[in-house]
Parts: C-alpha cells; sequence; structure tokens
C-alpha cells in the first residue's frame, strides 16, 4: 500500500499500538507447549437470509486474545479445519423441515467423524467453539458435542462485531434465574421453559396444544433482555449454572416427559445450552421450535 495512502488513514500512535499488539501476540504464542493448542470449530449457517463473518483468521485471532491456548486448524483437504457449513442448505428464510433436517445431518456427521474420531485419536484435547446459526441448530450442536472434553464457546458481540471475550472476567454483575410462570396439574407429562435473554416471548404466544402446561422462564435478573447479555466468560459460566440447577430439578419429577423450548439467547448461550443437556443421564426430551410468520413451529426433538 502506497506510504501516502497509509498515512492518512493511520496515525504514529496507532500504527505503534498495532505493532505492540502484534508483538504481545507473537510474544504469547511462542511461549506456549504443545499442550496448550486448541482445536477450533467454526459453524456457519444464515440466520434469516442473512450471513455473518466468521472466517478462519478471526477465530484464531479470538483465541489467541482471549486465551492462554493457541489455535490449531485439524488438517483437511482444504486447510480450514474443522468447519460445519449450513449456508448452502434450501429452505433457511421459512425454516423448512426438510431444512432442519439436512442440518441436522451434517452436525451429526461432521461432529461424528472429524471431532469424535480426533478425540479418539488424541488429535483434539481442547475445543474452541465458534457458531452462528439458526438458535435450535445451535442447540443441538452443543448436545452433539462430546462432553468429556474441555470446550470454550465464543460469542459473537454485537457491539463491537467481534468475537473476543473481555481479558478480565471479574464476576459479572449479570445474573439469571428460573422462575415459574404457570403451575400445572401433577401428572403433566409435558413442560416448557421459555429463555428470555435476547428476546422477548409471552405465554400466550405458546401453541395451543401447550395451553395448560406449567411454563418456567429463565431470564435474567433485574435487567431487560438483549442481545450482548452474554458479555464475557463469567457471565456464560453463570448461565451454565442456572441451566444445570433447572435441569438437576425437572429430573426430580419423573412425570414431565418433554422439554418445550422457546425464546431467544445468544449464540453462545445456545451451544452452552445443548452441553448441559449432553451432561445429564436422566432428562426428558427436549423438543426444539423456530418462529416462522406463522407462529413458533416445531423443529426438532432428541
Amino acid at each position: 500500500m502506497d506510504k501516502a495512502l497509509v498515512a492518512k488513514l493511520m496515525t504514529v500512535a496507532e500504527l505503534r499500538r498495532r505493532k505492540a499488539q502484534h508483538e504481545d501476540e507473537i510474544h504469547h504464542l511462542t511461549g506456549m507447549t504443545s499442550d496448550r493448542r486448541s482445536t477450533v470449530l467454526r459453524v456457519q449457517g444464515w440466520v434469516r437470509g442473512a450471513a455473518m463473518e466468521l472466517g478462519r483468521d478471526t477465530a484464531a485471532a479470538a483465541v489467541i486474545r482471549s486465551s492462554d491456548r493457541f489455535p490449531f486448524f485439524l488438517p483437511a483437504y482444504d486447510r480450514r479445519g474443522i468447519e460445519i457449513d449450513l449456508r448452502h442448505i434450501d429452505g433457511e428464510e421459512e425454516g423448512s423441515p426438510s431444512y432442519y433436517a439436512a442440518a441436522q445431518k451434517k452436525i451429526e456427521t461432521a461432529v461424528r467423524d472429524r471431532i469424535h474420531e480426533g478425540i479418539r485419536s488424541n488429535d483434539i484435547e481442547h475445543l474452541s467453539v465458534f457458531a452462528i446459526a439458526r438458535l435450535p441448530l445451535l442447540v443441538y450442536l452443543g448436545w452433539q458435542l462430546e462432553d468429556g472434553v474441555a470446550t470454550d464457546v465464543y460469542q459473537r458481540h454485537r457491539s463491537s462485531g467481534g468475537w473476543e471475550w473481555p481479558q478480565s472476567d471479574a464476576a459479572p454483575d449479570t445474573a439469571f434465574k428460573v422462575e415459574v410462570l404457570r403451575t400445572a396439574p401433577h401428572m403433566a407429562e409435558d413442560a416448557v421453559l421459555i429463555t428470555n435473554l435476547s428476546g422477548t416471548t409471552h405465554v400466550n404466544d405458546l401453541p395451543a396444544d401447550l395451553s395448560t402446561a406449567p411454563v418456567f422462564k429463565l431470564r435474567v435478573r433485574g435487567d431487560s433482555a438483549h442481545e450482548d447479555i452474554i458479555a464475557n466468560r463469567a457471565c456464560l459460566e453463570s448461565f451454565q449454572a442456572t441451566v444445570r440447577r433447572f435441569f438437576s430439578g425437572l429430573e426430580s419429577n419423573k412425570k414431565i416427559r418433554r422439554l418445550h423450548l422457546f425464546g431467544g439467547m445468544p449464540v453462545s448461550a445456545a451451544v452452552t445450552l445443548g452441553q448441559s443437556l449432553k451432561a445429564r443421564d436422566l432428562r426428558p426430551l427436549v423438543v426444539l421450535y423456530d418462529l416462522t410468520s406463522d407462529g413458533y413451529r416445531r423443529v426438532m426433538e432428541f
């Protein structure tokens, strides 16, 4: 690039800041041992017709700047590492049944053939997950992942557009709670969990066949729902602890056989919720819904 053009675009202070940041990252990487590598998994899908940038360089930079690990891209014929690309499956905008069936199959196959095989061959000892897709697919991805391998789940922050976690993980002001919105007969076999973290779903929005089911709501204590509610790792850990407590309590009710999941949450929370399901030995069947122009549609269950 022409030096005069660079001079117009950047100040000396900005160039020095970038040089220092680059040197810090190189020092950080060269000081690590091989057991600090983290295999990067990227899942990319359209979300109601829109695509978000999630390139290999973006993921690598986030791992370097957010953890004491360095990114490792498991070798593949295209040298892009483990990537599950859902963007070329037809039917995404309307959330058609065929779209969800094909996307589920692609996630299942990739996790089985690449990740589980990598774990068995000792090529994967730690995972860094970057995923953006329809919410039900993110929950399904988390459920598919091997719960015996340490995993860092990353979040795309709407305020910055980046995937890096803040350097400081001080205890967050954000806390989560599950409250009962509606009770039901003791013999109820179906229950509803509404996750009002990045949007709002009302009891009146639920399908008619769940009109008598008990309803629980997962929400943020003392705060309104918004896209950047998972601001740092500590927030995500707090969310995970709340979810696991809820599922532990739900398992004590042997009558409930199906848990119907509605609402919205950030991408990292959706994957983490799926992981929490995988960690439970005994649990009800989970039924996932997608919001369409005609209301909520059941799209998958597991």
